[in-house]
């Protein structure tokens, strides 16, 4: 999600889950530490009578890059004391089982984003009873990472902005329509958004969510259409150019990285 969230990254360079380091859940990571899977290909291919091998039907992205499966996060963790402190960790982390969480430390380019699993725990016992555990962790996490939300002020009319990362980022559109336009249109690299506003040009504010989960518009916090020839276009990495016609606003997006 775009904006709101608090720092996902800690600040100590340690690993954190949602922004808070495994210490500060007295948790960390044994010697296997961190181990970041692989994010396999979804790959399709089709023999051709008549001709050697086979051709690659794969669905590409906007990129060109073929999609990809999500990647196991896994850390392996620890936790020691006495057993109410063993225990105040294992239900810190227990009550992250089955949500969605990231995972970051300041080395990446952004945070990792995934549903947590908690696996088993192995307690460690001595002679004055439980005094460590141990567990792995893992998440489920999109290919990319995340990084933070960056917001970009628009002009009416034509500028050059660059987007970080090294895959398409998509973006929120927050667009005021200037007085006496009946629409706001929002274009880069061929394609376009427009929302038509009809008597709301004097005072109509736009929000345009592009990511294809959760895609829509509102104005006023209300449902509204875009034009048929509207497309919800993700904003390439590198130097894109973007114009305005009929409005100004902002853009807002977070960067995605695969490594």
């Amino acid at each position: 999600m775009l904006g709101g969230q608090r720092m996902e990254l800690s600040e100590t360079g340690t690993p954190a889950i949602n922004g808070v380091p495994l210490d500060r859940m007295m948790l960390a990571l044994t010697d296997s530490g961190i181990e970041i899977g692989q994010s396999e290909l979804e790959l399709e291919t089709q023999a051709i009578p008549g001709r050697d091998g086979v051709v690659d039907t794969s669905l590409t992205g906007p990129e060109g890059a073929a999609y990809t499966d999500n990647r196991d996060i896994t850390l392996h963790l620890y936790t020691c004391g006495d057993e109410d402190d063993i225990m105040v960790a294992k239900t810190r982390l227990g009550a992250l089982h089955g949500t969605i969480v990231t995972v970051g430390w300041r080395m990446l380019p952004g945070v990792y984003r995934g549903r947590l699993s908690v696996g088993q725990w192995d307690d460690l016992w001595s002679a004055r009873g439980l005094c460590a555990a141990t567990v792995d962790v893992t998440v489920s996490a999109s290919p990319c990472l995340l990084g933070r939300v960056h917001t970009v002020q628009l002009n009416r009319g034509s500028q050059s902005i660059r987007v970080d990362g090294n895959r398409p980022a998509w973006p929120i559109w927050t667009l005021k329509a200037e007085p006496g336009c009946r629409s706001m249109t929002v274009a880069s690299g061929g394609s376009v958004i427009t929302v038509n506003t009809g008597d709301l040009a004097s005072s109509g504010q736009a929000v345009i969510v592009t990511d294809p989960v959760g895609r829509k518009v509102t104005m006023g916090g209300v449902r509204h259409p875009v034009t048929l020839d509207s497309d919800f276009f993700p904003l390439s990495p590198g130097l894109t150019r973007i114009a305005l016609w009929g409005c100004a606003g902002s853009m807002a997006y977070r960067p995605r990285t695969i490594i």
